[in-house]
């Protein structure tokens, strides 16, 4: 008997070690709405280890949403199809498109995109999950422009999964710098750009990564 509780303070011990204050506090915050400045907002005071929660709708994001230095989970109320996210006033999916400008950059020196996360911080995952993202219209970036980017300068972990990205005039996700993760469950819709990795254009409709 003295045995078994002599081994308890131990193991509550080892696993508070094990939990970071980041988890131990982390927070789940809902957007007011899909709307990108409702979510920058929320991006923007989120903590590391936040999830931060994205209502269903259809929005447009005609400007950057940025996750910039810490670690989120980002996440959607699942994906849809181009066309369960064209019906008015459909509440099931979070459906945004990507209304920011494709400017081509002749010098390949930036990446533009619509959801980009920049100096993520190590100890975690950051998380994109959840969502359909459709490529919009307008003037096309065909090499160096992404719906959404993942970049840092320091080494950092991602996974971007269960979404689905129809590419109309960039390329879907693109990874720049010393940035490890993995993309699963996605499924890309190509209409005239590439599949994520691919170094050629593709002649199938769709891949899923």
């Amino acid at each position: 008997m003295s045995t078994a509780f002599g081994t308890l303070p131990l193991s509550l011990a080892l696993i508070c070690i094990s939990l970071s204050p980041s988890t131990l506090w982390a927070a789940t915050v809902t957007a007011n709405s899909c709307a990108g400045s409702a979510v920058q907002t929320v991006l923007t005071g989120a903590a590391n280890g936040d999830t931060v929660i994205v209502p269903a709708g259809s929005c447009t994001w005609s400007t950057v949403v940025l996750i910039l230095a810490k670690r989120v989970t980002l996440q959607g109320a699942g994906a849809g199809t181009s066309a369960q996210c064209a019906v008015p006033g459909q509440s099931t999916y979070t459906c945004i498109t990507d209304g920011t400008p494709k400017t081509p950059d002749p010098n390949n020196f930036y990446v533009t995109y619509m959801l980009g996360v920049r100096d993520a911080i190590d100890g975690g995952v950051t998380r994109i999950t959840g969502f359909t993202f459709l490529g919009g219209v307008g003037p096309v970036d065909p090499n160096n422009a992404s719906i959404v980017n993942f970049q840092t300068g320091a080494t950092t972990q991602f996974r971007f999964d269960h979404n689905i990205v129809y590419t109309t005039r960039t390329s879907g996700l693109t990874v720049n710098g010393c940035t490890y993760g993995v993309a699963d469950h996605n499924n890309f819709i190509i209409t005239n750009h590439f599949c994520p990795g691919k170094n050629d254009r593709e002649s199938f409709a769709s891949c899923r990564m």
